[in-house]
């Protein structure tokens, strides 16, 4: 569905994102070099799976935030 690139980022935003950190900042994106086509497809799918996961039910939401806390957990 993504590329690799915009898989890697999206997974660095969700770390930011978990480290309470802002990752749209503009030493973020220089740091990862991203550009303006990448961000505007980063914050896409970021308003993709928002939109998807408020749209699910709730068991579903459950069930996403028990896996997103698991993965997170393995981050570190």
């Amino acid at each position: 569905m993504f590329n690799e690139r915009i898989h890697r980022l999206l997974k660095e935003i969700s770390e930011a994102f978990a480290d309470r950190r802002d990752p749209f900042n503009n030493e973020w994106l220089s740091k990862n070099d991203v550009s303006i086509d990448e961000l505007h497809q980063l914050t896409g799918a970021v308003s993709s799976i928002l939109d998807g996961f408020l749209a699910a039910p709730k068991e579903t939401q459950v069930l996403l935030l028990s896996v997103g806390m698991a993965a997170s957990s393995f981050r570190g």
